[in-house]
């Protein structure tokens, strides 16, 4: 069964590894790192973009009850358990809508080399709907119609072995 996480938001409450959680030299006096606490009962007051490890990471702006001031943590770092009244807009799920498809690289192909056999009659039905012109009489092509165009062949593919090893030449290890 797959779980989802609640979105997060103003007034959202959640829980996290009290080690996660920065500045740490607050949440340390209360919650010691060696003891591997969870800290209950956080409240999000925000989200905004804060440093963890010099990296820009989005975070929730949060506060924890035993501590004073305002703290921060990874957004992935952190289990929302009572959801908000009104979740931030990046946590908000988008609306799922029908993304037009790419058409396969042989789109520009006439349509007389786009033949599908043992096509059922739904199928025929949604073409037909799509605004397709359908031919399912069962009849064989014309004798006339020709090959499909050939496939672009630049010559042969020849491979060489090389002498060396380009991970070892750069000091990379798998």
């Amino acid at each position: 069964m797959v779980s989802t996480s609640k979105p997060g938001g103003i007034g959202a409450i959640g829980s996290a590894a009290s080690r996660l959680f920065h500045p740490g030299d607050k949440v340390r006096e209360k919650y010691p790192k060696d003891a591997k606490l969870r800290c209950v009962n956080v409240e999000i007051t925000g989200e905004g973009l804060r440093r963890i490890k010099n990296e820009a990471k989005m975070c929730y702006l949060i506060s924890i009850p035993e501590v004073e001031g305002e703290c921060y943590i990874a957004k992935k770092c952190f289990r929302v358990e009572q959801g908000p009244d009104m979740p931030f807009e990046s946590e908000r799920t988008p609306l799922c809508r029908d993304i037009p498809r790419p058409l396969p690289h042989g789109e520009d192909r006439t349509v007389l080399f786009n033949v599908v056999h043992n096509v059922g009659t739904d199928e025929v039905r949604e073409l037909r709907a799509q605004g397709l012109e359908v031919n399912d009489d069962n009849e064989p092509l014309d004798k006339g119609a020709g090959a499909p165009p050939p496939l672009e062949y630049n010559g042969p593919h020849n491979f060489t072995v090389p002498t060396h090893c380009p991970h070892c030449e750069r000091n990379i290890i798998d």
